[in-house]
């Protein structure tokens, strides 16, 4: 079967990864010049800034599977863990680094530990990764988005 994936973001990738495996002969669409969709990366002097929602939402590990899977492990520079430089609105600069945890505590030692965020913000960032460990309720209503 022929089939064409509207989309070459995550998501369309993943698709198309899947097609071709199961046989069918795929066409990927993208209007951008770039693969990824939402998850990019540009230069901000001499710093890559990653834009890719999903290394914090803790998808890295199954975005590198993608990458190696495509047989692009050796064209992409991926780090061994996930890192980012932060820039404050006020010029301070952090680091978040992900810890060898599974997701969403994979990211609890740096955001717990953050200095660009106060006391306050820890918390609602901890009370955050606890409600994303539990399971999705579902509550009749369409979801939001």
């Amino acid at each position: 079967m022929n089939v064409v994936v509207v989309g070459a973001g995550l998501a369309g990738l993943a698709a198309a990864r899947a097609l071709r495996t199961a046989g069918h002969e795929v066409t990927v669409l993208e209007r951008s010049r770039l693969l990824g969709g939402k998850a990019t990366s540009f230069m901000a002097g001499d710093e890559e800034v990653d834009n890719g929602q999903h290394v914090f939402l803790g998808c890295f590990d199954a975005w590198r599977s993608l990458v190696s899977e495509a047989g692009m492990a050796d064209a992409l520079h991926l780090p061994p863990r996930f890192e980012a430089a932060l820039i404050g609105p006020d010029g301070r600069q952090a680091r978040l680094r992900a810890a060898p945890l599974p997701s969403p505590l994979h990211l609890a030692p740096a955001l717990l530990g953050h200095r660009l965020l106060s006391l306050g913000g820890r918390m609602r960032v901890a009370r955050g990764m606890v409600a994303a460990r539990r399971p999705a309720r579902h509550h009749g209503h369409a979801p939001r988005g």
